[in-house]
């Protein structure tokens, strides 16, 4: 028996010995790690929130040794992150939390057979953990100014968007920049602007957001001038509440930035008759948005009163062939009421990520829940938790109004680039 102890105790000390020696090499490479994942954070910054690798990798992927670069920059960035997260303590503390969220959001998929949803969902959860913990690593300082460049970036390609007929995509007449819609550049801006206002310098702070405030405009996407809006308003009164941060005033230089964005605009509605026609279609729409939420399911309703579920579905289906051009908002709820139904017919484990994609339900809850079930919902809640911890308001609630209008938020590498770097930071400075 003291022989057994003594063995224990031996290998205890050897085991406690080869921890203190790996943490003594990390500790003597640790500059070049933060190197390293300062570097790999720009990649990713630069590559897909700035939306450069999703708009040219077509031409890329014709390129000799792409692959290989390709998929070579995920193994160093897994191998970094591995690294990071094992030896660094202040890492794996701050980081921690972020990270069993995006495993547990990732263990999901085992429920249904994995399809190309649920490849996109899992690598979109591994991508927000690994730049979660380089992001601490390589400084939040650098990542916040990175991302703000992004940010900046984004608005202004927005903005040279409506001054072409043509644009960059396929959506004529909105803004969309280099992203692969105007709904999904209108959350990137959200979503980065909310993230990286309070890292700007104070001097630049009011040209930052009239520049991103036109380019969300830009993009004529309502829902995502809804949650700036909110978010502005929740930013303001989280400002007079707690009189911090402290902004400086709007100066003659911030002045002249509006007066320049806002003729630059009102020149787009002369030279691209379709932003004008585009604009005008929206804001029209816009204010009889009410009524035809209302009215839509109404008549529906009228049609079906008397039919099982699965005729209402079919009704729903014929409907949302035509309601878009009546009015997007209202077309969005049926999409909506279409995913409730489906969710109630499967409640616990859902019916799959592919197919709750292809019913569109424009919203992250019911996407979720509609794929997963139950413990889908959990998702969105625990990114809003997340979000919430650093006492920022304005964050989990544009997080929050995303997650209600969009059904791709969690699948979009270019949205998961800054919603890692928000998480981070944020817990960061509630540690």
């Amino acid at each position: 028996m003291v022989r057994d102890n003594a063995s224990r105790d031996v290998a205890s000390d050897s085991g406690a010995v080869r921890s203190r020696q790996r943490r003594s090499l990390y500790r003597d490479h640790e500059p070049l790690v933060r190197a390293l994942a300062l570097a790999l954070i720009a990649v990713a910054i630069a590559g897909y929130q700035a939306n450069l690798l999703p708009y040219f990798g077509q031409t890329l992927s014709g390129l000799p040794g792409w692959r290989a670069a390709y998929y070579g920059f995920g193994l160093l960035l897994l191998a970094t992150t591995c690294a990071a997260f094992i030896f660094n303590n202040h890492a794996k503390r701050v980081t921690l939390p972020v990270v069993v969220l995006c495993t547990l959001s990732g263990l999901l998929i085992l429920v249904h057979p994995f399809d190309l949803v649920a490849k996109s969902f899992l690598a979109a959860m591994v991508l927000c953990a690994s730049l979660a913990i380089i992001t601490n690593c390589a400084g939040q300082t650098r990542v916040l100014s990175f991302a703000a460049v992004a940010v900046t970036f984004n608005a202004v390609m927005c903005l040279v968007d409506i001054m072409l007929p043509e644009g960059f995509t396929n959506t004529l007449g909105r803004a969309a920049g280099l992203a692969q819609g105007p709904n999904l550049a209108a959350s990137q801006l959200v979503l980065g602007a909310v993230v990286v206002w309070r890292a700007v310098p104070p001097r630049l702070l009011w040209s930052f957001l009239f520049l991103v405030a036109a380019a969300i405009i830009a993009t004529l996407s309502r829902s995502g001038l809804m949650v700036a809006v909110m978010a502005v308003v929740t930013a303001s009164t989280e400002h007079v509440i707690k009189r911090s941060p402290h902004i400086d005033a709007i100066r003659w230089r911030d002045v002249g930035v509006g007066a320049v964005v806002l003729c630059w605009m009102a020149a787009a509605m002369v030279v691209n008759h379709r932003f004008s026609t585009a604009s005008g279609v929206a804001y029209k729409t816009m204010g009889q948005a009410a009524n035809a939420v209302a009215e839509a399911p109404a008549a529906m309703k009228a049609s079906t009163s008397a039919k099982a579920i699965r005729s209402e579905l079919k009704e729903i289906d014929k409907r949302i062939l035509t309601e878009g051009n009546v009015n997007s908002a209202s077309a969005r709820s049926l999409l909506m009421r279409r995913a409730f139904i489906r969710y109630t017919m499967s409640p616990w484990v859902g019916i799959g990520p592919e197919e709750a994609h292809k019913l569109a339900p424009h919203s992250t809850y019911l996407l979720l829940a509609l794929a997963f079930g139950v413990g889908g919902l959990v998702v969105p809640f625990g990114f809003i938790w997340m979000a919430a911890r650093t006492g920022n308001w304005e964050f989990p609630l544009a997080l929050a109004g995303l997650f209600a209008v969009s059904h791709d938020i969690l699948l979009f590498p270019s949205i998961i680039v800054i919603l890692a770097v928000g998480l981070t930071v944020t817990t960061t400075r509630r540690e």
